[in-house]
This record gives structure tokens, sequence and C-alpha cells, in this order.
């Protein structure tokens, strides 16, 4: 292997020493944008993997990945039966979700489920009221979300007996009604027959920033809503299941789905359960998720051209600064590749450099971001109090083999104006 173009790349070196002032300008533009390039694709990379990591985690909390739930009774389903039922349809963890939940494991899903029930209720004070969603849950597991943004009071440990009438409630919620926790409260229930009226004391507010379900969801022991639809201690009116990595939802769906046709199918069972899972309630969140992939596919595009076209100019500066050396090598021999190989060892030596400094700015930058957070954003836009930041090893990886690929491509179109160059006109060009 011909050594020769990088000790001669070697010798011209970067420093100021050894160029021009016009030319070490060029070569500090170049560093400069580079560096730059890498900074701001790095960070939209990490803000973009941040924002949709944390919309997702949140839309989660409250919805569960997958849910098992029993459809409605025929006569809801028909305008002309003129008859809706409030009581929804009582399910329990009976031996076709354990088979089916056990099928869905052996596949490679690893999940954890619990059994949980919702409830249309009306909260009223001396003088206000508000609908709502009450949900509760048999696993603490299940309240893990709600846990972490408690922001008043504390999360009622709904395993205790004496938690049966302690409600949790959000911060938007807290504010419309004039309440804080210790308040009393009455929640009513509608059902077929009857009002039921509840008793409840607010344990807990809670603040998750994200207002179109913080409005929504009260929390409440699975007991208290067992007792108002008469369910045994066993049943609820859903099976919600979480742990599942967000690219495996649909496909865990489609298998669970499959395994409790089959028990319709091999008659064990003579129930249709229904399978319904995050993305399809969500849709509308995760739809507005992917548009940001387009926008930070642009922002990276964009930039990979900033980075390439300040190259191009930086190099044909170099080469036009070394003229003479280029027709003296030519004078003695050398070829054009020869040629152009220094001028590209010297670009990448540049590259080089732009990456290291932009990799250690970007990546001091996201971690001042993921530690102290003092860029806010404000929640009732974004549903995040701050901008939100996290990058992956293969993330740096790859973008970084991006650039170099970009990089090089780019120098072909500079090193071809060695070959235009004349050795008897460049040795006694000034």
């Amino acid at each position: 292997m011909n050594t020769t173009p990088l000790f001669i790349a070697r010798r011209i070196g970067l420093g100021h020493n050894n160029f021009s002032r016009r030319s070490s300008t060029g070569i500090v533009v170049a560093v400069t944008g580079i560096a730059l390039s890498i900074v701001i694709m790095m960070a939209s990379m990490a803000v973009m993997n941040g924002f949709k990591d944390e919309i997702k985690r949140k839309v989660t909390g409250f919805e569960a990945q997958l849910t098992i739930q029993l459809p409605p009774p025929a006569s809801d389903m028909s305008i002309e039966a003129g008859s809706t039922s409030l009581t929804p349809q009582p399910l329990s963890i009976n031996p076709t979700v354990t088979r089916a939940i056990t099928e869905l494991r052996d596949n490679g899903f690893d999940v954890t489920y619990w059994l949980a029930s919702l409830r249309p209720v009306i909260i009223k004070t001396s003088d206000n009221f508000k609908g709502a969603v009450a949900k509760g849950v048999s696993d603490p597991k299940g309240s893990d979300f709600l846990s972490q943004h408690i922001i008043d009071g504390s999360m009622p440990d709904y395993t205790d007996e004496k938690s049966r009438n302690s409600i949790v409630v959000s911060r938007a919620i807290a504010t419309e009604l004039s309440l804080k926790c210790g308040d009393r409260i009455q929640a009513y229930f509608f059902g077929d027959d009857a009002v039921k009226v509840r008793n409840l004391t607010i344990e807990g507010i809670y603040d998750t920033y994200f207002s179109d379900y913080d409005k929504i969801f009260v929390y409440t022991s699975l007991k208290l809503l067992q007792s108002v639809d008469r369910l045994n201690d066993d049943e609820g009116t859903r099976v919600e299941l979480n742990g599942l990595d967000d690219g495996d939802v649909d496909n865990a769906a489609a298998v669970l789905q499959g395994a409790l046709l089959n028990e319709l199918y091999t008659g064990r069972d003579s129930i249709i359960y229904q399978v319904d899972n995050v993305h399809h309630r969500g849709a509308h969140y995760f739809n507005w998720l992917d548009l940001l992939d387009t926008n930070v596919t642009v922002i990276l595009l964009l930039m990979a051209l900033v980075a390439g076209f300040t190259l191009i100019s930086s190099l044909f500066i170099i080469i036009l600064e070394r003229v003479n050396m280029i027709g003296i090598l030519k004078a003695l021999g050398a070829s054009d590749s020869f040629i152009r190989r220094i001028f590209i060892t010297i670009a990448e030596r540049i590259v080089l450099r732009g990456m290291l400094i932009g990799n250690l700015l970007a990546l001091t930058i996201i971690w001042i971001q993921y530690t102290f957070h003092p860029l806010p954003l404000d929640p009732e836009t974004y549903y995040l109090s701050y901008v939100p930041v996290e990058i992956t090893v293969p993330d740096i990886i790859w973008l970084n083999i991006g650039v170099i690929v970009v990089s090089l491509a780019v120098l072909i179109l500079p090193s071809q104006i060695i070959s235009k160059i004349s050795p008897a006109r460049s040795i006694r060009y000034e």
C-alpha cells in the first residue's frame, strides 16, 4: 500500500503554521460547519426519541398496551332495541384468559397483566360537579404510572380495605372543582335501574401534564367499583396487559386475539372476547408522533447538505492555496489520483476533527438537558413541562457513519479539479 499521500497530508497538517490565513479560515469554517451539523442532527434525534417515548409512556399509562374486554349485549348494539345498558359486562381472569396470556408469553411477549374496571362517574361538590371516568385496578403495578405523577398527598394502597373510599383526582379536576387533599366529595354512578352514590375522600392529586386524559380520569379502588356494579371479587370490566416494546404491540394483539378465538373454535369457551390495543385507542397521538419522523428526516438531510457544501468549499480553498505544490508534484511524475488522495486525506482529517468536536458538544448538551431540564415547554401545548431527550448508542453510531459516507461522497467533486491543473502554469501561479 502506498503511504506517501498519507505522509504528505500529515506533513501539510491542519495547523495555522502550515497554511495561509485564508486556508486556515477555510479549515476553521469546515470544522465548525461539520461540528454544528453533528450537534443539530444529534439533538434533533434525541428530542424526537425523547418526545415520542414520553408521549407513548403517558398514553400507555392511561390506556394500557393491550386490553381484553367483553362486547356489549346484543340489545345495546341495536338502535331499534331502544335499550342501552349502563352496566358493563363483567369479566374475570378465567382459565380461557390465562391460557391466552400464556400462549402470548410462549410467543416471546413478556407481559404483566391485572384486572381493571372503568366506570363513568359524576363528581359533585357543594356547588359544582364534573363528569369523569373512574378507574380501579387489582394490582399495584397498574398504578405505578400514576404514583410517579402524584404532586400532592399520596397514592392510596388500594389493597388495604381502609383505602376503599379513597380517590385520586388530577390537578385539572381539583382546580376546576376547588378541591384539595382531605376534601370529601360525592361520586354518582348511574346504573340500569338506579343512581348509586358514594362518599369519597381525596387522598392524592396527580398531574401528568397530559390534559386530554387528566381532565377525564380519576382513580379509585377496584373493590369500590365492584360494589357499585355488584361484581364478584374476581370480576372487573377489562384485563389490562403491559410490558411490551411499542413495536410489538400490534403483533402481540394479533397473537392474543388468535389465542382467544382458538378457545372459542375448540369449544373450551363460548364467549367472544375483544382485544384492543393502545395504537387503536390512541391513534391520533401515534399518528401525530409519526409526523415527527418526517420533520427530523428533513432536518437531517438539510444538515447533511450544509456539512457537505461547507466541506466542498473548504477543500476548494485548500486546493487553490496549494496549486504550486500540485504543479511541482505533477512535474515530478505524480498522478492525478496520487495528488487527489493527499487532499482527500486532509479533508477526512477535517471531517474527523469536526465529528469529534460535534459529538462531544452534542452529548454534553443532551446530558445537561436530560439531567437538569433547562429548556422548558408549555404543557398545555406539548403535554410536557420540559424538552425530553433520549439518545442511544446505535443512534450515535449510525449518525456518524452517515456523516462519514456523505462527506466522502461530496469530496469527489472538488478533488476532480486537480486533473484540470497544468504543471507549467501552476508552478508560476501566485
